[in-house]
């Protein structure tokens, strides 16, 4: 899935299915501790029926960390490439998250034991749990708790999250096909309906909980700082782009479909998207990622965090892009000119007082800057030299880089 090569992205898909049947067999996402039903044995040693428990615990902790690695996979194919998850979130009512490493590093059983203390088993937060306090914290903000969780975990719901903007935006493309942009029927983007409204503004909700107490930001009451993930901090703003930008039109104008009439639709759809006070939205957003994953790429994270820093920097350099080509350049330059605006790392360096000296009626100099946003993107993939794909992702933006403007 990471080689990027059409014949290995399929041989993923399909592994990617096997992967999921056998997470369901072998109920991999049901954590509970199955009673014994073999047969009383004579009564054993102290030292034997630890030694047993121990065993135990740890094929269920194993089996637990093997499902939700394969689940954290499955949700990986809606946020990079817009396909469903083959795991239903019905599935995982009773996962549980991974145990303290304490726990799971104890050498020997007794080692476990004097750890444990008098439970009989290490504590471990409910998955359901923790990704309801995100879900509905602006909701109920009094009453649910946000448990402390390890990079991983923070990875995980970042995904999680993924799926559910995946389906908004399922939503969103069957109710307004760009195939009928231009019919009776068709709705514009300010005007998608306000239940579906609604539904987008719960989820910029939860993006923002994910942030205010899982990422880097201001915490009111912080977690666990030394379980920072650069992972989920690209992924909280990969979603947050995906809730104003269809990714699906993005990757077909990148060259995903050879058919014209796809091409076609998506860069109609793109035209109706990047328009009016909706682009400065797109770019804020897309700005505040790739400066994460540039600074992600100065901390040294490159090589933990290097497939969401290949997707981050793909979709932020094909989101200026596609800007540069169908967005309303004077909206941009006007945006660009405000102070507030952060830029991001670009091959050449553009000074504050040549930014703020743009006006309205200088539309080049934005596109400048967005080609600017789309080298900086390819050379920090570049630099990620851990993952095949990025390698790719960065070949696709030198074509669009010399790609004569129409």
């Amino acid at each position: 899935m990471w080689m990027g090569q059409k014949a290995a992205y399929e041989r993923a898909e399909c592994d990617r299915g096997d992967l999921a049947v056998y997470c369901r067999r072998g109920q991999m996402l049901d954590c509970r501790m199955k009673p014994n039903n073999s047969p009383q044995l004579p009564p054993r040693s102290k030292r034997n029926r630890l030694e047993e428990a121990w065993a135990k615990w740890i094929n269920v902790e194993q089996k637990k960390r093997l499902g939700l690695c394969i689940y954290l996979l499955d949700c990986q194919m809606a946020a990079v490439f817009q396909r469903q998850p083959y795991i239903s979130k019905a599935e995982t009512v009773n996962a549980s998250l991974p145990c303290s490493e304490t726990f799971w590093n104890a050498p020997t059983a007794w080692a476990w034991k004097a750890l444990l203390g008098p439970a009989e088993i290490p504590p471990s937060t409910y998955f359901l749990t923790t990704l309801t306090t995100i879900l509905l914290h602006h909701e109920i903000p009094v009453v649910l708790p946000f448990p402390a969780l390890d990079g991983f975990c923070k990875t995980l719901y970042a995904y999680v999250l993924h799926t559910h903007v995946f389906e908004w935006r399922q939503t969103i493309c069957m109710l307004n096909p760009t195939g009928l942009l231009t019919s009776p029927i068709s709705l514009a983007p300010e005007n998608i309906g306000s239940s579906l409204q609604e539904r987008r503004n719960w989820l910029e909700c939860c993006l923002k909980n994910w942030a205010t107490w899982y990422g880097d930001g201001d915490q009111v009451e912080p977690t666990d700082h030394n379980s920072k993930s650069s992972s989920g901090i690209l992924l909280y703003h990969l979603a947050s782009l995906a809730l104003h930008l269809n990714f699906s039109d993005l990757h077909i104008v990148a060259g995903r479909s050879g058919s014209d009439a796809d091409i076609g639709l998506a860069v109609q759809s793109l035209r109706n998207w990047l328009q009016g006070q909706r682009v400065q939205r797109i770019f804020a957003c897309n700005s505040q990622m790739l400066n994460a994953a540039h600074e992600a790429i100065a901390a040294g994270d490159a090589q933990k965090s290097g497939f969401e820093l290949a997707i981050s920097l793909f979709m932020g350099g094909l989101t200026s892009w596609a800007i540069s080509r169908f967005g309303n350049h004077d909206l941009m330059t006007a945006h660009l000119s405000a102070p507030q605006t952060s830029g991001v790392s670009r091959t050449e360096p553009d000074s504050d007082e040549n930014r703020d000296q743009l006006s309205a009626e200088e539309s080049p100099q934005a596109v400048n800057l967005l080609f600017d946003q789309v080298a900086g993107a390819r050379d920090g993939l570049h630099a990620v030299r851990c993952v095949r794909l990025a390698v790719s992702f960065g070949e696709i933006l030198d074509g669009l880089l010399t790609e004569p403007m129409d």
